[in-house]
């Protein structure tokens, strides 16, 4: 799957939008919405936007949206939680507003060749950790085994940025 016009595609528009003000960015992603994705919630990208703004974190360095594997040897993590935060940060960071699922981040740790012995346990430290770096959204079923659902919270984004930079 070749994702390098995809990715110079969010390069430009991450380009154009950047200097634009809140109500300007909205207006252009409205448009995007109404002619190209009607799906697209703008309603979620301008509370991204806004969140953004009205943040003390560091912007999330995915500027250029370089392959994860520059972005986790940037970060040099440390242990298998930074591990799992910079790969699930990353993911979140390019796919806004969808969950993520452990077996999709152990998925990409083993294709960078950083497994981690047991994914579900090592996002359950960054749930407990204060602020929490990651939450579960939800849960399929109704067995331990029920695949759960994740999102990295703004405290996580902001702590993998700091990883990065």
């Amino acid at each position: 799957m070749d994702l390098e016009p995809e990715i110079k595609a969010l390069n430009d528009i991450y380009t154009i939008l950047i200097d634009l003000d809140l109500e300007a960015r909205m207006r252009v992603l409205q448009w995007i919405n109404e002619r190209f994705a009607s799906d697209l919630s703008i309603k979620m990208a301008a509370q991204v936007i806004k969140s953004q703004e009205s943040s003390s974190m560091p912007p999330f360095e995915i500027k250029s949206f370089k392959p994860i594997v520059d972005i986790f040897s940037k970060a040099r993590p440390k242990n298998d939680a930074e591990k799992v935060l910079i790969v699930a940060s990353c993911l979140q960071e390019n796919k806004p507003g969808e969950e993520l699922t452990a077996r999709e981040i152990n998925k990409r740790l083993n294709l960078l060749g950083h497994s981690v012995r047991n994914i579900t346990s090592t996002i359950g430290t960054l749930i407990k950790k204060k602020p929490q770096l990651m939450i579960q959204t939800r849960k399929e079923g109704r067995t331990r085994q029920a695949q759960k659902r994740y999102k990295v919270t703004a405290e996580g984004i902001g702590a993998a940025a700091r990883m990065i930079n």
